[in-house]
């Protein structure tokens, strides 16, 4: 729930409520590997958010990445 609210004040008066969820999901799917589109103004700041996540989201997305790689290994 923090990186989702840091995620909201990143885009506070930039983006929609529907369309923070459409990008909470394709930060989700990216992290994962898949294939995500997003709007084209939210592509940018996606790119930003990659580079520098703040200190709640970067931690969720660690534990995202770490989780696929244990379960990659469990698989193995």
């Amino acid at each position: 729930m923090l990186a989702y609210a840091e995620l909201m004040m990143d885009f506070r008066g930039v983006c929609t409520a529907e369309e923070l969820d459409l990008y909470w999901e394709s930060l989700l799917a990216r992290v994962q590997g898949q294939p995500a589109e997003l709007p084209s103004h939210m592509e940018v700041r996606c790119g930003e958010i990659l580079d520098n996540p703040g200190r709640h989201l970067g931690t969720f997305l660690r534990q995202v990445a770490q989780g696929l790689e244990d379960s990659h290994s469990a698989v193995s």
